[in-house]
């Protein structure tokens, strides 16, 4: 399961799955359809070489015109729909082609009507900002566990409704009690090496924000700016800016911001690496300079490379313990966002509004989620 979670009801005369198979049964005919259409309006496909960023040089199909396109999907669609009708089918055109007579719910939040989630729209995601991660790593739990998702491979999910509004709550009360402290981790293995280490004894971020959380509770430091160390954490009673993390051929150097806004090297202070790590760090600020001056529109002030990690406008952080992640050390750093997870709190509540608008509705069980790969 992956990035978007949309809410559908099934308005066929028959059931979702019987359509399934029908719309499988006629899949190759409505493929064949567009097929003949794309040759009709654009010749033969015509391979050519493309250089993508991904996937390096590969030979793919050349590109048609935007005219090209409109009059293919007019087309195609006509056909299909002739296709549809003629062998008395229960399936409807969507934008793309046949589908599953099926509804797609998308309304704004009463409460929040400018989010991102909507009462039938949920963005999990698989990155370290997405919903899911950063509320596992708050609280413990996500939107597998809101829905009872006993199996992440399936793409269409039928909730305990009843269940969901339960477990809803527990995840907002969890949430409202955050104090908005939140884990930055980086890694410090890269390549074949990361993946030598790839799964061995990892720690889980929250296990550094729990300890990060004790220490914060439990220590009291009179001093404004000087650091202390307790249970392998280093912490700021009022924070540093973060800058990089850059690698040298001696090891990670963290580089922080002085009070005259300059960076140096927090470990070690002095010596070869933290000359390197400086050096790195001036090149990529001088990149990026250039970059943006050339399209002010430009950013990607924070990145990460082979050299390291960089927040080239810095952030905020009252602490690091380095660590264990699923590709190797790495170095979790604990900032605090309050605004940040005022969002994720604001998301939990627009679900529990979604699940109430779906109780709600005359047959709960009708409706269902499509969870993308």
């Amino acid at each position: 399961m992956g990035l978007d979670v949309y809410l559908y009801r099934y308005v066929g005369d028959r059931t979702r799955d019987e359509d399934l198979k029908e719309l499988e049964a006629h899949y190759d005919a409505f493929e064949n359809i567009s097929s003949q259409a794309r040759i009709e309006i654009a010749g033969e496909p015509v391979k050519v070489m493309e250089d993508h960023p991904l996937l390096g040089v590969h030979e793919t199909s050349k590109d048609l015109t935007t005219e090209e396109y409109a009059e293919l999907k007019r087309v195609r669609r006509l056909r299909q729909s002739q296709y549809i009708e003629q062998n008395n089918l229960h399936l409807q055109m969507g934008e793309w082609g046949p589908e599953i007579a099926e509804e797609k719910i998308e309304i704004d939040s009463e409460k929040y009507p400018e989010h991102m989630f909507k009462i039938g729209y949920m963005r999990s995601s698989y990155n370290s900002g997405g919903f899911n991660s950063v509320v596992r790593e708050i609280v413990g739990h996500d939107l597998y566990w809101l829905f009872a998702v006993k199996d992440v491979n399936e793409y269409i999910v039928r909730p305990d409704w009843k269940v969901a509004a339960t477990r809803c709550q527990m995840l907002i009360d969890q949430l409202a009690m955050d104090p908005g402290y939140i884990v930055v981790r980086l890694n410090l293995a890269h390549g074949e090496k990361a993946m030598e280490n790839f799964g061995k004894g990892s720690i889980d971020e929250r296990e550094s924000l729990k300890k990060f959380m004790s220490i914060q509770e439990d220590i009291v430091c009179d001093a404004d700016t000087e650091p202390f160390i307790f249970d392998g954490f280093q912490m700021w009673p009022k924070g540093k800016t973060l800058l990089a993390v850059v690698n040298t051929e001696e090891g990670p150097v963290i580089l922080l911001k002085d009070e005259k806004n300059k960076p140096f090297a927090f470990n070690p202070k002095t010596g070869s690496a933290a000359r390197a790590a400086l050096k790195i760090f001036k090149k990529k600020m001088k990149e990026y300079s250039t970059r943006q001056a050339k399209n002010p529109a430009f950013d990607t002030s924070s990145f990460s490379c082979k050299e390291g990690d960089f927040f080239l406008n810095g952030i905020e952080v009252r602490g690091f313990c380095f660590s264990q992640g699923f590709c190797g050390k790495c170095i979790d750093f604990i900032r605090h966002d309050q605004d940040n997870s005022q969002w994720y709190y604001e998301a939990a509540i627009i679900v529990q509004e979604m699940i109430a608008w779906v109780l709600a509705q005359p047959n709960p069980n009708e409706y269902y989620f499509h969870w993308s790969g």
